[in-house]
């Protein structure tokens, strides 16, 4: 079931010491040094029947992606894309996550988190460089996770990474009876207004 704000106005701008950022009520963004970041902690992916298939012992793989968007056709000026793969210790009732980025060596990995806590962590994992965010105009930034379809990864996932047009095509498609696939969206917001602090 796919899982939309309702609204994408903007109710605050918060200020923290390393993290500038504006938060709508189910999602925020935040500049992280020079990256753009987001926190959702409503946005539940494992659940349903990937998340029953963890309990059963599988290996479950999503997707994740980050966008920023101009104008309201939603154009996609960046995007940020991860593939991450679940396992759950059925004795500690807890999930280990590993970002599968393809041609590439280096695996970020995390372990002993909760369900909370392993949503979170990949939601931390995608961001988008500041450079590539357009300053001139407002964007919508749009947060995406969906668990994957063994079937489609052969025509997303090569040795040189993940292809561009299949990852696209996989988000636009309707969910199957056994996928989850949420998102969050807002916007529009500036680049200065991110960077903004409060008074």
């Amino acid at each position: 079931m796919i899982a939309l704000t309702r609204r994408w106005c903007l109710i605050a701008v918060v200020w923290a010491p390393l993290a500038l950022g504006i938060s709508a009520q189910a999602l925020s963004v935040r500049v992280d040094n020079d990256y753009l970041r987001v926190n959702a902690p409503q946005l539940e992916f494992l659940t349903g029947k990937p998340l029953a298939r963890l309990e059963d012992g599988n290996t479950v793989n999503y997707f994740g992606q980050l966008t920023v968007a101009t104008g309201p056709e939603r154009t996609v000026q960046s995007r940020s894309v991860v593939r991450f793969a679940f396992s759950y210790d059925i004795w500690t009732k807890r999930f280990k996550v590993t970002v599968m980025t393809p041609g590439s060596q280096l695996r970020p990995s995390a372990k002993n988190l909760t369900r909370e806590a392993a949503q979170a962590w990949c939601l931390d994992q995608l961001k988008i460089d500041l450079a590539r965010v357009p300053a001139e105009h407002p964007v919508y930034v749009r947060v995406e996770m969906r668990s994957e379809d063994p079937r489609e990864a052969d025509r997303i996932i090569g040795d040189g990474g993940i292809n561009l047009s299949g990852i696209i095509a996989v988000f636009s498609r309707p969910v199957k009876d056994k996928q989850v696939h949420v998102a969050e969206e807002i916007g529009p917001v500036t680049l200065a207004e991110l960077r903004k602090p409060h008074p």
